[in-house]
């Protein structure tokens, strides 16, 4: 007997982009929902285009690699706690070019990218909290990533 996983109605009302994948199993199919987080959604409604999205995306993974973002998984081995915290060459690298990333864009362009790409917050309310207008937070957020790919040195659309 195959199955098939099909998403819930809420899920389908919220517009996600969604894959039918198949499986190992003969006849299923499961689905995959490609809008993970707020940039998949934007650019999967074209609100994003493929420039400002691939920044964004560079942003997140260079932000993870310099270790910036917080593990969500424990480590069980034995640890003898001390001031200073060794790091890898990459991870050394990859924190370098954080932060030139981080000069060249400035402190609010900076705060706005974090939120957005690396926090995943809604672009409204990353707006509200700096005291703009909720519909400004699109348009911040495409400058935002417009000065990020240019500062990653992306060649324009």
């Amino acid at each position: 007997m195959t199955e098939s996983l099909h998403p819930t109605q809420e899920r389908l009302a919220k517009g996600d982009a969604i894959d039918w994948e198949d499986t190992e199993v003969a006849g299923a199919k499961v689905a995959r929902v490609r809008t993970q987080t707020v940039l998949d959604h934007y650019f999967f409604q074209e609100k994003l285009t493929r420039r400002q999205y691939d920044a964004g995306q560079r942003f997140y993974a260079l932000w993870r690699a310099a270790g910036r973002g917080t593990n969500t998984s424990c480590s069980y081995d034995p640890k003898v706690q001390n001031k200073s915290r060794q790091i890898s060459d990459t991870q050394a690298e990859a924190h370098t070019h954080y932060v030139s990333i981080m000069k060249d864009l400035g402190p609010t362009i900076s705060a706005i990218v974090i939120s957005v790409c690396c926090i995943n917050e809604a672009p409204k309310d990353t707006a509200v909290s700096r005291g703009e207008e909720a519909r400004a937070g699109k348009a911040v957020l495409r400058l935002a990533l417009d000065a990020l790919a240019d500062a990653f040195g992306m060649p324009l659309d």
